[in-house]
């Protein structure tokens, strides 16, 4: 299954990051808020085609077909308040840009900070080919085929220990 099928490649995407799984009860209330927050979500008073997603139980995906209607610096606002009403509401913070997230070797996702990330790939925890996740990523198609990736193609790259030592 595609993700958000029914939008185009270059829909615009944001990506939020909780650093630990959510339960099934702050996934339930986050839904619940999001939901409620698609069907008035627009811009300069047009309806905004968008939606969002859970994923892996911890990355919480918004996106917005701009062919349809673009978003505008109120309504991201607007988008930007409804995730801190939610970080709120589950005590959750889902704005932490320091943490990483990767897939380990025992097939979990973990999250933690850059400077942990680092100090990982420097000892050889984490080497070139192991599974990140690049959050920076703004269209959905670039999501849809990079977003997971090793890290010898992503941003996280720079934390690799560097083959002349």
């Amino acid at each position: 299954m595609t993700l958000f099928e029914s939008f185009p490649e270059n829909a615009k995407v944001w990506i939020y990051q909780a650093p630990r799984p959510l339960t099934i009860e702050e996934r339930e209330v986050t839904s619940a808020l999001l939901e409620d927050f698609m069907e008035v979500w627009a811009a300069h008073g047009k309806k905004l085609k968008c939606d969002y997603t859970i994923l892996y139980k911890r990355f919480v995906v918004l996106v917005v077909d701009e062919g349809i209607q673009p978003a505008t610096g109120c309504s991201i606002d607007d988008s930007v308040g409804e995730i801190k009403k939610i970080s709120e509401a589950i005590n959750v913070d889902l704005f932490d840009r320091t943490n990483v997230a990767f897939i380990a070797e025992n097939g979990l996702i973990v999250s933690t900070t850059m400077a942990d990330f680092e100090e990982m790939a420097q000892n050889g925890d984490i080497d070139q080919n192991t599974v990140v996740f690049n959050n920076m990523l703004t269209q959905l198609g670039e999501v849809r085929d990079k977003w997971e990736g090793p890290v010898k193609n992503s941003w996280q790259a720079r934390f690799l220990k560097s083959s002349s030592t």
